[in-house]
C-alpha cells in the first residue's frame, strides 16, 4: 500500500489534494498496516534454537490427572490447571507443592469447574477461566478476591500487562476487541484489534485453548488462525512480521455452503496458527500445526510435528523457524516448557508428569 500510495502523490500537482489524500489515507489505515514488513525465517535444526535444560518433577503428594494447561512465572513458579482432577495446583521451581486452589470455595454451586486456562499474575495471586467467562481471581495466599460466572461470554484467552488483565476475545458480529479488566475484574476498555482475515475458519475451530494471547514487555501479541507471525495490540513502532517457510497462506476462508463436519476436514487443508507464547519479555514463539507432510517427523500424523516460529519484538536476533515433534505448553525466562510421560515412583506407583525444560539458544547476526 505504502509504494502505491508515494507514487501517487508524486503524480498530485495541488498541494491541497496532497494534503487531502494524505488525510484520507492516515484515517484509513492502522499504523500497523502504513509500517509492517514481512521477512522469510527460515527453517533451521531444533536444536539449533532449543536445548534441553532440566526436567521438574511435581510433588506426588499431590496427583495430576493431566496438564491441561501450564503457566510459569518470572520466579519460575509452575501452575498447573488439571482439566481431569479440576484442580489448580501451584509448584516451586523444584517441583515442592505450594498451594492448591478451589473455586467452590469463590463459587459454591460451581462443583463441576474446568479450569481451562490458569495464569500466575504479578501480585503473587492467580487468575483462573472456564469455558463461557466463568473466572476467579485468588490472592497469593489462596483466599477469593473476586468471581463472576461471565466475565467476557466470548473470551478465548487472556494475560496481564502492567497490572491489567487482556482478555482475547472470539470475532463476533463485526467487532475484534480485546476486553481490558481490573484485577479486580473491573472493565476497564475495549482495545480494538485486527479482526481474522477468515471468519468462518476461527468459528469453526480454536487454537490450543487459553494461548491465543500471550503479554509482552511492549504489550499484548495475538493470533489467529490464519496468522504467520503474531500480531501486536498495542504498537507505536514499525512491525516486522516474520513468515516461516513452513507456512503456507490459505487464500479462502472455508465454504459457505459445507456442514460443520465438512468445514472441520476443511480447516485442516492449510497450516493452522495454534498459540503464541513469550520465551521472555520480548521474545515471542508462534506455533503452527498441520504442515504439509514434507515437514512430519518420522510420521505420516500432521499432528506428530509442529512448526515453531521465533522472533523478537525489539529486532535483537534474526527471526529462525523450526520443526519440533515437542509441543509447547509453557514459556517464560528463556525457556520453554513441555509436559513429559508420567514419572515412575520407587514404591511402583505411577506419580505426575514431569516437566521438561527446553533453553533458547537466541540465533547470530547473520548477513541476510
Amino acid at each position: 500500500m505504502n509504494r502505491h500510495v508515494l507514487s501517487v502523490l508524486d503524480r498530485l500537482a495541488s498541494a491541497s489534494r496532497l494534503l487531502i489524500l494524505l488525510v484520507i489515507v492516515v484515517a484509513g489505515c492502522r499504523p500497523e498496516e502504513q509500517e509492517s514488513h514481512i521477512i522469510r525465517s527460515p527453517v533451521v535444526p531444533f536444536d539449533e534454537l532449543f536445548t534441553v535444560a532440566d526436567t521438574v518433577r511435581l510433588d506426588p503428594s499431590v496427583i495430576i490427572g493431566t496438564v491441561g494447561f501450564l503457566d510459569v512465572n518470572a520466579q519460575g513458579e509452575f501452575l498447573v490447571s488439571d482439566h481431569v482432577g479440576r484442580g489448580i495446583h501451584r509448584f516451586s521451581p523444584s517441583g515442592g507443592h505450594v498451594r492448591s486452589y478451589s473455586v467452590p470455595d469463590c463459587l459454591p454451586d460451581e462443583a463441576n469447574f474446568i479450569p481451562m486456562s490458569s495464569r500466575l499474575l504479578s501480585s503473587g495471586g492467580i487468575m483462573t477461566m472456564e469455558f463461557w467467562g466463568t473466572t476467579v481471581i485468588f490472592d497469593a495466599n489462596g483466599n477469593c478476591v473476586e468471581a463472576t460466572r461471565l466475565l467476557d461470554s466470548f473470551s478465548r484467552a487472556f494475560c496481564e500487562y502492567q497490572g491489567s488483565i487482556y482478555v482475547h476475545r472470539v470475532y463476533v458480529e463485526g467487532k475484534a476487541t480485546m476486553g481490558v479488566y481490573s484485577p479486580a475484574l473491573e472493565a476497564i476498555d475495549d482495545l480494538e484489534i485486527e479482526p481474522p482475515r477468515l471468519v468462518r475458519l476461527n468459528q469453526v475451530r480454536g487454537g490450543l485453548w487459553g494461548t491465543g494471547v500471550a503479554c509482552f514487555a511492549d504489550g499484548p501479541y495475538y493470533v489467529y488462525l490464519e496468522s504467520m507471525d503474531g500480531l501486536a495490540a498495542r504498537i507505536g513502532s514499525s512491525i516486522t512480521q516474520y513468515q516461516p517457510e513452513f507456512f503456507e497462506i490459505r487464500p479462502d476462508d472455508l465454504s459457505k455452503e459445507a456442514d460443520v463436519s465438512e468445514r472441520s476436514m476443511q480447516s485442516r487443508d492449510y497450516p493452522l496458527t495454534i498459540s503464541i507464547f513469550a520465551l521472555d519479555e520480548s521474545t515471542r514463539m508462534v506455533v503452527t500445526a498441520y504442515l504439509d507432510e514434507n515437514w512430519h517427523i518420522d510420521s505420516s500424523e500432521a499432528t506428530s510435528s509442529l512448526g515453531l516460529s521465533i522472533a523478537s519484538n525489539t529486532g535483537r536476533f534474526p527471526g529462525r523457524s523450526t520443526i519440533s515433534p515437542i509441543p509447547p505448553r509453557a514459556a517464560g525466562n528463556g525457556y520453554f516448557y513441555a509436559a513429559g510421560e508420567n514419572e515412575q515412583l520407587p514404591n511402583g506407583d505411577v506419580g505426575n508428569p514431569v516437566i521438561v525444560r527446553y533453553r533458547f539458544i537466541p540465533p547470530e547476526h547473520t548477513d541476510e
